[in-house]
Order: C-alpha cells, then sequence, then structure tokens
C-alpha cells in the first residue's frame, strides 16, 4: 500500500470518526484508525530472566460495531471437528445478517453468494461470522471475487478475510485485484497498519469466472498465507491468539466496490507445508525428455529404463557434469534431487562422490555432493583454477547404496546465502557471492574407487523457499556469548528482531543465531513463547560454543 495512500488516508479517518461519532446508530459502521502505529518502549531483561513475555492479547469486544448485532447470542468456542464452520451460501436463513446502511450493505445474492457493498471512498466494512463464534488456531479460507456490474470504475479497493478479531483489534488478510496486490494488515486501538504486502500475477477476483481463494494458517503466532492455492508469506505475531473471523471489504479512492463471497470454510489448523512454483522437473520416467544419451571412453551418460538417469564415470579420478537439457539459465532457486549408487555397476573399494551442481558457468559452479562409502557430504567451489572444498561433515543418515536406501540432497539459494539440507534434515548454511546464476544439473567424481555408477531418480527445481528464520516475540531477549546463562549477553534484541538460526545446543535449549543483516552472532534461549522459527529446532545442526 503506498505511502500517499496511508497518508491521504491518515487524515481522513479522523474526520470519519468525528462524523460517526454525532452520526445516529443506525449508520454504524467499523471505521479505519489513523495510520499511527504505537510502539511501547521496553527496558533489557534483568540478567535474572531472559526475557519479558510480550502482554499483548484480545480486548474486550465493544457491545457493538454493526447495528444488526445486538442481541446475537455470546460467543462460544467451536472445537467439535476437523471443519469448525462453513458456509456456500446457499441457505439464505443460515444467520448472516441482511442490513442496508448509508455507506455500505450486506446481504444474500441469492442463489449462492454473499455480497457486501461499500458505498463510500476511503471506507470499509468487516461482518463476522453469525453469532462471532472465538477461533483460535485455525485455517480460514474465502472464496471471492467482484462484481463489476455494481462497481464503480477507477480507483483501488481491497477485500478478504479478518481473523482474531476483537473490536478494533485484528489481523487481516486482504487483496486488490485492479493491482494484483495482497497486503497483512494489522489493525489495533491506535492504527491499521501494514505488517507485510506484495504482488501476485494469480490474482484475478474482477468476475465470476476469476475468483480468487484466500487462505491464512494460523497457529500460536505463525501466520501462513496462501492465494490461489500458493503460500505468499509466513512470519509471526504474538499480539491476538484468539477472536472472530470474517469478511472485510474498504475502499480507497474507489467510490464503490461490490464484492460477492462464495464461501468460507474455517477448519482445525493443519501443519503448513510450503508451497512453491516448480521451475523444472524430471522423474525419468519419460526417455525423449531431452537428457543426453552418450558413451565416452571415461564415462557414459543416458536412461536406466524405467524411470532412472544414470551418470557412470568408469575411470578413477575423474568426474563429470550433466546440466538440465537446453541449459537454462537459474538464479535464485531450490534444487532437490534423489540420488543411489547402483553396486551392480560399481567397482568396490575406494571412495566417490555424487550430487548436484549449481549456479554453473563452465568451469565456475557451486556443488553439494555425498560420500556414501564414507558418510561424508563436501560443499564444493570450482573455480578457473582450482576445484576447493568450502565445507564439509558427515551425516549418518546418508546412505545411497542400494534402491531401497536413495538419499535426498537439497540446496535453497537465495542471493548469497545458501542452505543444504540431506535427507529433509540441514546440514550447513553459509554465504558466498561469487556465482549469482548458472546452469543445474548432476555431479559424479571418482577418487581411488576405479568405477561408480549413479542411478539419478529424480529432479526438482522450484522458486527458492523462504530462509531459515527466527523471529522474536519476547518484548526483550538476550542474544549471549554462549549457550547457557553463565555467558555474557552480546546484546538485546527486541520484539520482531529477524535472526537466522544456525543451530542448536547439545541440550536443545539454546539456538546459535546470526542477526539479520548483520554479522553479529550469538546465542538465544530455546522457548517458543520468546522466539518463534519456520523450521523445527530439533532438524538443525547440533553446534558447539
Amino acid at each position: 500500500m503506498n505511502n500517499e495512500r496511508l497518508f491521504r488516508f491518515k487524515w481522513i479517518v479522523p474526520i470519519l470518526i468525528l462524523a460517526l461519532t454525532v452520526a445516529s446508530c443506525a449508520n454504524q459502521v467499523d471505521t479505519p484508525s489513523p495510520d499511527v502505529t504505537i510502539i511501547p518502549t521496553s527496558q533489557p531483561a534483568s540478567p535474572e530472566e531472559e526475557s519479558i513475555p510480550p502482554t499483548g492479547g484480545s480486548q474486550p469486544t465493544p457491545e457493538h460495531d454493526h447495528e444488526h448485532e445486538a442481541g446475537e447470542e455470546p460467543h462460544e468456542h467451536l472445537d467439535v471437528s476437523d471443519v469448525l464452520y462453513g458456509d456456500d451460501f446457499t441457505d439464505t436463513s443460515s444467520g448472516w445478517p441482511k442490513e442496508t446502511y448509508d455507506n455500505y450493505y450486506i446481504g444474500y445474492h441469492e442463489p449462492d453468494y454473499y455480497h457486501v457493498q461499500v458505498q463510500s471512498p476511503n471506507d470499509k466494512t468487516l461482518v463476522p461470522v453469525p453469532g462471532k463464534p472465538i477461533f483460535e488456531d485455525a485455517t480460514v479460507e474465502i472464496k471471492v471475487f467482484t462484481d463489476l456490474d455494481n462497481t464503480s470504475e477507477g480507483g483501488d479497493y481491497l477485500y478478504g478475510l479478518v481473523l482474531r478479531r476483537s473490536g478494533d483489534q485484528y489481523y487481516a488478510f486482504t487483496i486488490s485485484p485492479p493491482t494484483k496486490k495482497w497486503y497483512v494488515l494489522k489493525s489495533s486501538l491506535n492504527a491499521l497498519e501494514v505488517l507485510r504486502e506484495g504482488s501476485d500475477d494469480s490474482i484475478q477476483g474482477v468476475s465470476l469466472e476469476t475468483q480468487d481463494t484466500l487462505r491464512v494458517d494460523a497457529k500460536g503466532s505463525s501466520f501462513f498465507f496462501h492465494i490461489n492455492d500458493k503460500l505468499v508469506e509466513q512470519f509471526s505475531d504474538s499480539d491476538y491468539t484468539s477472536g472472530e473471523v470474517g469478511f472485510y471489504v474498504q475502499t480507497f479512492d474507489r467510490t464503490r466496490i461490490h464484492a460477492h463471497f462464495n464461501s468460507i470454510t474455517i477448519r482445525k489448523v493443519q501443519p503448513a507445508q510450503p508451497q512453491t512454483q516448480v521451475l523444472y522437473e524430471d522423474d525419468f520416467t519419460d526417455p525423449s525428455s531431452g537428457w543426453p544419451k552418450e558413451t565416452y571412453d571415461n564415462y557414459y551418460i543416458g536412461y536406466h529404463e524405467p524411470d532412472y538417469y544414470h551418470v557412470q564415470v568408469q575411470s578413477p579420478n575423474d568426474k563429470t557434469l550433466v546440466p538440465v537439457p537446453g541449459k537454462p539459465i537459474f538464479e535464485d532457486a531450490t534444487v532437490e534431487i534423489k540420488v543411489f549408487t547402483d553396486l551392480d555397476n560399481t567397482s568396490e573399494g575406494g571412495d566417490y562422490l555424487y550430487g548436484l551442481v549449481l549456479r554453473r558457468s563452465g568451469d565456475q559452479y557451486y556443488a553439494f555432493t555425498i560420500s556414501p562409502p564414507t558418510k561424508k557430504w563436501y560443499v564444493l567451489k570450482s573455480s578457473l583454477n582450482a576445484l576447493e572444498v568450502l565445507r564439509e561433515g558427515s551425516d549418518d543418515s546418508i546412505q545411497g547404496v542400494s534402491l531401497e536406501t536413495q538419499d535426498t540432497l537439497r540446496v535453497d539459494a537465495k542471493g548469497s546465502s545458501f542452505f543444504f539440507h540431506i535427507n529433509d534434515k540441514l546440514v550447513e548454511q553459509f554465504s558466498d557471492s561469487d556465482y549469482t546464476s548458472g546452469e543445474v544439473g548432476f555431479y559424479v567424481q571418482t577418487f581411488d574407487r576405479t568405477r561408480i555408477h549413479a542411478h539419478f531418480n529424480s529432479i526438482t527445481i522450484r522458486k527458492v523457499q523462504p530462509p531459515l528464520m527466527c523471529n522474536v516475540t519476547a518484548a526483550t531477549l538476550y542474544l549471549r556469548s554462549g549457550p547457557g546463562t553463565e555467558f555474557t549477553p552480546v546484546t538485546f534484541l527486541t520484539k520482531g528482531d529477524r535472526i537466522e538460526p544456525l543451530g542448536h545446543s547439545t541440550n536443545g535449549k539454546w539456538i546459535s543465531v546470526r542477526v539479520e543483516s548483520s554479522d553479529q552472532q550469538g546465542w538465544v534461549v530455546n522457548i517458543p513463547e520468546y522466539v518463534s522459527c519456520n523450521i523445527a529446532v530439533t532438524d538443525l545442526p547440533t553446534v558447539g560454543p
């Protein structure tokens, strides 16, 4: 949401509030708060206490914020089944209000929509689920589109869903079909602020044929936001833990917006699975998909039907690289392969490596490889003059010595940051900015092993998944020089600070972190109420002080 619009909105709102104060009760409507963020001051925690827990939480709901809500039943908690609430609006007696006011109207649009029309600029309204039940952890999904016949031309607007609402305190996930932008909003007693925003070309919503699906998975302080079944954002905020759920419609310079809500479903929250766009994939069941089939003196490559691609290097101290057909160039990406050793065609004794190569341009590339005989892994960097080992380590989960024990290798490359995984476990992360883009493919190398025959089961290249990140959710939190209260505090972090997790202590009670956008490293206590991460801390490597 651009600054000019928010600036204009900031000065319009007080006028609207004043007008609403003197208006008749029949014209009551939820009105935006001034765009001012109130940041409470806080002091560092004492040495005896790692954190002062946040004091946020739901506030009492005003007695009325829509005239039609008078006389409703008290709040109730819903937790009796996987589906907590659902409505497709084919039954006009299901309890949603049907009301007309000066600046908006709401009601059923038979045979199967619920419509909300805001008919004045720089205005908004919220319509909660009938009965205003309270939900805590939940997945909320709506389908919505714009009725162009009843919407004015020109200008911008938003619509979407609201959750964890208590009066003026709530979160909202909204989209702007005219601009194809999305916004995560947070309303407090004194401010309506934009927490996150972005663009998504899949946003349509300008007619019945192009409705959009918005979904939020809210679990504790963690939120995952989806548009049309694609994850677009995730972050943590612990201020509001429960509240009402409903619809949200807002105008800016658009004088009238008429939104049709096709359905709403509220379910028990499911574990969020990051969804990312696939840029390239092959499971090698189609021999005509373009991968080369060649035989040379020291190696051969080709399909091993019905579902593998094989690379055999048949001389010691040799190697070969096989890029994706067409040699497309990838920048930021997640690359994942499944690979194992065909023992029937591999000689005995000695060592070898195989894995994936990325950001390759001629002799310049990075490679992530494993040695099944030794259960070691290596991050390699090739330049015009050298092939060097940047990182190495051991991992007992490495198998890869038969079809039944294939290994999964994955690299998340985003800018200069690299995250290396073996069998869904993070084993290393570091930064290197020399190579920013290039080809992706397979890597096989022999040492004293005279022949290695590798079977690649699949390769998938996706838009890079969000890098590992933790958010400080405590008011203040010490960053210490080691994993324990006996170590000296380096500095203190405050709520909202972002830190990169590097590993955990032997006992799992402390997390080694790097402060975002700096080289400062230290340790923070591993307490979910103080730190929220987008990875299970137990999946991080064990590291020492």
